[in-house]
């Protein structure tokens, strides 16, 4: 009779003690293939004792909660996880993909540089780490902001992050106008306090809140708490980032852009407007936005006051889809037909409109001018016409529309600006003037690239040789042919200049997080190019421009009709120890990197030609006097608290610049032929 209970095997186990604990198939080698492609070749182990095993947990696996998948295994990983098909196994880390990835990066956004370099520029994120590694620069927490980071939410999280009173979020709501409204105006302030009093009425009652709603005004508070981040008002990102996790929080619960409304595209646009101002991000998501316009219906709109905002809307979101265009290269995705009608019929029915007297409306106008010109710019780079008078043609009619129309169309817009907003209309009509003098200078790369073979818009001499040594200086470099237009000089300092008159308004810090876009490193370095080549040269910008006294403002044409070469050197002086005051804490490692290379060129240009620069002392100082000068000199002792000459001294060489030079000379090499 065989007793009741369970039955003993005392047969020799022949699995390893990890295939035996692990319910895994052993191939009996030493090590096991499975031990192998698991990495446990240490507990491939036979002959153990079962007794030693104890309680083993059978499941290897982490909470749901806290396991990590890894976007991209290695191929030894790979190898493994197939060798192994339905093994559990625990991964260590979290790899981001987008490091392996080459993105098709802006062929323009340095028009004159070759495709190539544009493309080692944008792309080499290990030369940012390299220049960007010291503490050499004061980083505002701006900087550290990342939209791909998201808390985990609950619904009872969202409902604290509302105010404790209607009062206090009403004062988030009165500085997303002062300070974000004025830049993109796509929100009516009305409706917007309108929809939170029912918010929070609702909140007291316990009744179910609007998710529609809800999502714009957690878009309004992120971005009242982000302004006020990049202005240094607000010292950290904890309040920016749990706004933003609800913000994407009741996005998702939208449906957003599956399901669309109004109050979620409105929210998506001013979030990513905010956090993106160049908008190089908004070439992935800027087409799918007129989409969703086109099908709630925003360009069949009627011209009626109560449709202003929704219109202003829909002609802000053909200006994304342009000017993410622009940023990469690429033709417009809207129809010329489409974009055309709506800036005209902007511009008409605005003229009588109470609506513009709320906003800067011209700021907006201008911009959605310029923007129509940067279209037939692009269309051309596109065009594989091979007509060459045709093409010589067009684009004549073309620069002769840019001298004749847009220009006066811009002056006309900044007259009203000072006029209408006596606080900020400097900033924005200095705003302008910039965008237009970049379109113009995308015009003349247009011209290069059509004149120039092998789309080399630089020579240099063939007396350079390709010895290592040499390499070590940049001078030849600065003394490359430049084969462009000749009006690229003149339109790049005008561009510096009024960059400079932006920065120097008090409104560049109400505006920070509009402000920091102003990267303009490419030009910078053309123009210091220009100034080791020719020191002494006085462009005559009154030459190239017609009606010169009625374009440019009293300040800015004083100095350039000076009568001295020498307001290139203190106008670049001025101008990067502002950038370096006021947009380099604001910007993420790239700028940064950018910005320091410039620097590392422009003190090689100081050092060549410092007998001329101690010599001119006296025309520094005079110029130093001219009112926009003048009011840059203040404005930097008051940003440093120390004496300028002082300021200028500190801008020493770093040890490190001169492995920085050899990376320069890397990116640049290609132009040595």
């Amino acid at each position: 009779m065989i007793k009741s209970g369970l039955i003993k095997r005392n047969r020799e186990i022949k699995s390893c003690k990890y295939c035996y604990s692990h319910k895994k198939k052993c191939d009996k080698k030493k090590p096991c293939s499975t031990c192998s492609g698991l990495d446990v070749i240490n507990e491939c182990v036979y002959g153990f004792n079962k007794a030693e095993l104890g309680k083993q947990e059978t499941n290897i696996l982490p909470s749901a909660s806290s396991l990590l998948i890894q976007a991209r295994p290695s191929q030894t990983q790979s190898h493994r996880l197939s060798s192994n098909h339905g093994d559990q196994v625990k991964v260590r880390k979290l790899q981001d993909p987008r490091k392996d990835i080459n993105f098709q990066k802006s062929k323009y956004l340095y028009p004159f540089f070759t495709n190539s370099i544009n493309a080692k520029i944008l792309n080499v994120d290990t030369v940012y780490n390299e220049l960007t590694s010291t503490n050499e620069y004061y980083q505002n927490e701006l900087a550290k902001f990342d939209k791909f980071s998201i808390a985990d939410m609950t619904f009872e999280d969202l409902l604290d992050l509302f105010p404790t009173s209607e009062e206090i979020a009403m004062a988030q709501i009165e500085i997303y106008f002062d300070t974000v409204h004025p830049i993109i105006p796509i929100v009516d302030r009305s409706i917007v306090v309108d929809k939170l009093s029912k918010i929070y009425k609702q909140l007291a009652t316990r009744q179910p809140v609007l998710t529609c709603d809800s999502v714009l005004i957690m878009a309004i508070f992120f971005c009242s708490a982000f302004s006020n981040v990049a202005a240094g008002i607000i010292p950290d990102l904890l309040l920016c980032n749990r706004y933003y996790s609800g913000y994407r929080y009741l996005l998702d619960h939208s449906g957003f852009p599956l399901r669309p409304d109004i109050e979620s595209l409105q929210a998506f646009t001013i979030v990513n407007f905010i956090t993106d101002p160049n908008m190089t991000e908004a070439i992935g998501y800027s087409s799918m936005l007129v989409r969703i316009g086109q099908q709630l219906c925003l360009d069949k709109l009627e011209f009626i006051p109560k449709n202003e905002t929704l219109i202003i809307l829909w002609n802000y979101l053909l200006y994304l889809e342009g000017s993410a265009s622009v940023v990469y290269g690429f033709p417009f995705t809207t129809s010329k037909k489409l974009l055309s009608s709506s800036v005209r019929q902007l511009s008409l029915k605005f003229r009588r409109s109470k609506f513009k007297s709320i906003i800067p409306y011209e700021f907006s106008a201008g911009r959605f001018k310029i923007n129509e010109f940067f279209y037939y710019i692009l269309k051309e780079y596109e065009n594989e016409s091979t007509n060459s008078n045709e093409q010589h043609s067009m684009l004549s009619k073309l620069n002769e529309d840019i001298h004749t129309t847009l220009y006066l169309d811009i002056q006309k817009l900044k007259s009203h600006l000072r006029k209408t907003e006596s606080k900020d209309g400097e900033y924005f009509a200095s705003t302008l003037n910039i965008f237009l003098y970049r379109l113009h200078l995308r015009y003349y790369a247009l011209v290069s690239s059509l004149q120039i073979p092998s789309n080399l818009n630089f020579s240099f001499s063939e007396q350079k040789d390709n010895n290592d040594d040499d390499r070590k200086d940049i001078t030849w470099i600065l003394n490359a042919k430049q084969q462009f237009s000749k009006e690229v000089i003149p339109l790049s300092l005008l561009l510096l200049i009024y960059t400079y008159k932006r920065l120097v308004q008090e409104s560049s810090v109400k505006f920070a997080w509009y402000t920091r876009g102003s990267t303009v490193m490419q030009y910078l370095f053309i123009v210091l190019q220009a100034l080791y080549q020719n020191p002494t040269e006085n462009y005559k910008i009154s030459e190239m421009l017609d009606n010169i006294e009625v374009i440019l403002d009293p300040d800015s044409l004083q100095i350039i009709e000076s009568e001295s070469f020498f307001y290139k050197f203190v106008l670049i002086e001025e101008l990067m120890t502002l950038m370096e005051l006021k947009l380099v804490p604001l910007w993420k490692k790239e700028e940064l990197g950018k910005f320091k290379l410039v620097k590392m060129v422009k003190e090689k240009v100081w050092l060549a030609h410092g007998t001329l620069i101690k010599e001119n002392k006296d025309l520094k100082d005079k110029l130093n006097k001219l009112p926009l000068f003048s009011r840059g000199c203040e404005h930097i002792q008051n940003l440093s608290g120390i004496n300028f000459d002082e300021c200028l001294k500190q801008l020493e060489v770093e040890n490190h610049v001169l492995d920085a030079e050899k990376v320069l000379i890397d990116w640049l090499s290609e132009f040595h032929k």
